[in-house]
């Protein structure tokens, strides 16, 4: 929409201008006179004065204006914006993603726990990037809550979901320590998961899984060997967030959260013209990688990718049509097969 506070200095002067030129007077012989504009003359002079005057009053108008709103007022004003709508950013989080969360909350406020409450609450806990909520989803009452990880926190799109615990072994300043530990299999720990000290009620958050034994902490919390531990994966910090809010009145098997299923999906493309083969690789393996759980695969897509590359008529044998997840499966690049 055109805002009449977006006129440019050239357009406030012409048009004040043209208020002085269709003024006319009579002089001391009688004469109709038009008041003089042109440059120099003391009606452009003040012209031009009130001109600037007027632009600079528009240009703030305007910039008030941008701040209302969080998708168009600055970096600084949208933190603002989060921080009234109790919305704290995140560790390494983008602008553009903190506008999203932002958007959420403003367009869909905490409702009592509907399933958007449920993707808003995931999301408040540090890891967690993208939540999908599918209510109903093992009967009445009952909820199963989809997340991912930040990759550049954890490492992985894949929410830790181990269940961890054990007894310090050796004391080193800023580990846990554990010789019976098994923090890299069968279900790893990850950067941001929190380990609990439950002998001494302290806990920290993991910065770094140094191996199956071994964990570097933010904090010094073990200072006694036999102290008992427990790790939290993002999982269950995303469960317990949410019972601490959700709707009373249901056990705690009401809600479950889990990571996605990795499906690998190959493709096989040839007929590629002019395109470049590996280019087109690249580019089909960075779309995959985008993908997030329920999303469609449409062959024509990887086509289109092709084309972008200089293809005229690729022709895709793999997959042979349309690929459609299973339930809480997602999709990523196995084998990408593309030939001139």
């Amino acid at each position: 929409m055109n805002s009449p506070f977006n006129a440019s200095f050239d357009d406030l002067l012409n048009n004040i201008l043209t208020d002085y030129q269709n003024q006319s007077y009579v002089d001391a012989q009688g004469v109709q006179c038009q008041v003089d504009i042109s440059k120099g003359s003391l009606a452009f002079m003040k012209s031009a004065c009130m001109a600037s005057a007027l632009w600079g009053i528009h240009r703030s108008i305007a910039w008030t204006g941008d701040q209302i709103f969080p998708d168009s007022c600055t970096q600084e004003n949208l933190y603002h914006h989060g921080a009234i709508n109790g919305v704290a950013p995140l560790a390494r989080e983008t602008a553009a993603a903190y506008l999203v969360r932002v958007q959420e909350v403003e367009q869909r406020p905490l409702a009592g726990g509907n399933r958007y409450d449920y993707e808003k609450w995931a999301k408040d806990i540090a890891g967690c990037v993208w939540s999908k909520c599918y209510p109903i989803a093992r009967g009445n009452g009952t909820v199963d809550l989809l997340i991912m990880a930040d990759i550049l926190s954890t490492g992985s799109q894949i929410p830790s979901s181990h269940s961890e615990s054990g007894t310090v072994t050796t004391l080193t300043v800023g580990k846990l320590i554990d010789a019976a530990g098994t923090f890299l299999a069968p279900l790893p720990v990850r950067p941001l998961d929190v380990v609990r000290n439950t002998t001494r009620g302290t806990s920290a958050v993991v910065t770094t899984v140094d191996s199956g034994t071994q964990l570097t902490i933010d904090q010094d919390i073990f200072t006694h060997i036999g102290d008992v531990y427990v790790v939290d994966s993002l999982c269950t910090r995303v469960k317990t967030y949410i019972d601490s809010l959700r709707p009373v009145g249901r056990g705690a098997d009401a809600l479950q959260v889990k990571g996605p299923t990795v499906d690998l999906v190959h493709v096989t493309m040839s007929n590629l013209g002019d395109a470049t083969p590996d280019q087109v690789a690249a580019a089909i393996t960075n779309y995959l990688a985008t993908f997030i759980p329920d999303q469609i695969l449409y062959v024509v897509q990887l086509k289109a990718i092709a084309i972008t590359y200089g293809a005229i008529d690729p022709v895709v044998s793999l997959p042979v049509a349309n690929v459609a997840p299973g339930s809480y499966h997602m999709f990523r690049p196995g084998v990408i097969n593309v030939a001139p």
